[in-house]
């Protein structure tokens, strides 16, 4: 199998000098991620979104302008804005494939990317044997996380000024937006090449479910993959979720907004979440 690491994301052209401009990113790169203390490294896997913004215009590209981000969405995700762009954006994507194919040596690209969960029409016309997997959560806790995340990163890379408030409302409206599609296009999918995994679930036995999903996509290859995936669930043993608190107006509104995807994945407000006044 083979995936798009960090360093092909940051440069998907670069083939025959990489030992030079990865020991640079080895070097420059953390080792955990600073908002979740998740792994980071040059040859890990990376959201592919990230190596397309590298390689022609792509939906990531709002993390430098963010007030284009609804712009971008209908441009990259839901393709309404110019219907020539998707075949320029299949193209791009191809070649990223491949290469990553040629990178890693596989047969078999695995791609993780949150992007794609509003393209599921575009991708599984262009690629009619594609399996999709799509890990839901609490959309609560998808917001407090995406909100740490989007606060810590876009003062290190925006292009124009943005305020605590306009974030949030970026994430409301984006979250929204790709649910809504993910809803209205997963009847497109053909059952047997679509799994739907609950994230509270998927971490308290992550090898059953993983089992179920190659036994879903009759992939044989699960007895060879599951020393494997045994030793990184190991790995990963003792790693601590961020402990979250929620104010009581950001709570109704996402509750209000979001009431879709709650009762679509039938969701409630996580027990013990710590709501405040401010």
């Amino acid at each position: 199998m083979s995936f798009i690491t960090t360093y092909q994301s940051l440069f998907p052209h670069n083939m025959y000098s990489k030992w030079l401009f990865k020991s640079f990113v080895r070097w420059k790169i953390p080792d955990k991620r600073p908002t979740d203390e998740v792994d980071l490294g040059a040859n890990l896997p990376q959201e592919d979104d990230f190596a397309m913004t590298n390689i022609t215009s792509a939906f990531y590209e709002f993390f430098f302008f963010p007030e284009n981000y609804r712009k971008l969405y209908d441009q990259h995700i839901s393709f309404t804005k110019n219907r020539g762009h998707k075949e320029e954006w299949l193209a791009a994507y191809d070649y990223l494939i491949k290469k990553a194919l040629v990178n890693r040596q596989g047969d078999l690209p695995v791609l993780k990317n949150p992007a794609n969960t509003g393209r599921l029409d575009v991708l599984f016309s262009h690629y009619p044997d594609a399996r999709f997997v799509h890990i839901f959560r609490n959309p609560v806790l998808v917001y407090l996380s995406t909100k740490k995340f989007f606060l810590s990163l876009f003062p290190t890379v925006q292009l124009q000024k943005t305020s605590h408030q306009q974030i949030v409302n970026l994430i409301v409206d984006l979250y929204g937006a790709l649910m809504r599609d993910y809803l209205d296009k997963k009847p497109t999918i053909p059952t047997s090449q679509l799994v739907e995994i609950r994230f509270e679930e998927f971490e308290k036995d992550p090898l059953s479910y993983l089992s179920e999903t190659y036994c879903h996509f009759d992939m044989k290859q699960w007895p060879q993959v599951m020393p494997i995936m045994k030793s990184y669930c190991q790995h990963l043993r003792d790693y601590k979720k961020n402990v979250y608190s929620i104010s009581k107006t950001e709570l109704e509104r996402i509750t209000k907004e979001w009431s879709f995807a709650f009762k679509a994945f039938n969701y409630d407000v996580p027990e013990n979440l710590e709501i405040t006044d401010a």
